[in-house]
């Protein structure tokens, strides 16, 4: 399985033919989520703004 979808963990071009590969890259990329959403809401709540306001995208890029 060859992926492009989390360029942020390293894992863009992780290759692995084995179920173990795959659930690791899975679960990675969902405690990723995890700590970018809690992220946001704690810059959200930083500067006051609704969580809504906040853009998770830009949140890895500007930390």
């Amino acid at each position: 399985m060859l992926t492009s979808s989390n360029p942020y963990l390293g894992l863009s071009y992780l290759w692995t033919g084995s179920i173990n590969g795959i659930k690791l890259q899975i679960g990675a990329t969902w405690l990723f989520y995890a700590v970018l959403v809690d992220l946001g809401d704690a810059v959200a709540d930083e500067i006051s703004l609704p969580f809504d306001c906040v853009s998770l995208e830009m949140i890895p890029m500007r930390s």
